[in-house]
């Protein structure tokens, strides 16, 4: 329990120290962390061809096939919708289906 204690005492006085020995002009560095690239969601019945190209699996082709089913049917009235579309499969669904709305 003892050499806990000393261990214990040790961590301590070493964060300590750090706090103390920074200076104005030398900071405390954070360490780095990844930064997320904010998400960003895909209205269906919003997008242009540009947006659903960024999703995976779908290239110009399919983008352009959502959109003319888009024009042809009218609004999209859920997610499951797009499987109405030609090219467009559940493994396309599934993997795109967190970054797309209504």
């Amino acid at each position: 329990m003892k050499k806990l204690s000393v261990l214990f005492t040790s961590i301590i006085f070493a964060t300590l120290s750090t706090f103390a020995l920074a200076t104005p002009e030398q900071p405390i560095q954070e360490p780095e962390t990844s930064v997320k690239q904010p998400v960003v969601m895909i209205n269906v019945n919003l997008a242009t061809l540009n947006d659903f190209v960024q999703l995976k699996g779908i290239g110009e082709k399919k983008a352009h096939a959502i959109i003319q089913y888009r024009k042809i049917n009218g609004a999209y009235n859920s997610i499951n919708d797009l499987l109405k579309v030609k090219g467009i499969g559940k493994k396309i669904l599934v993997d795109n289906k967190a970054l797309l709305t209504i």
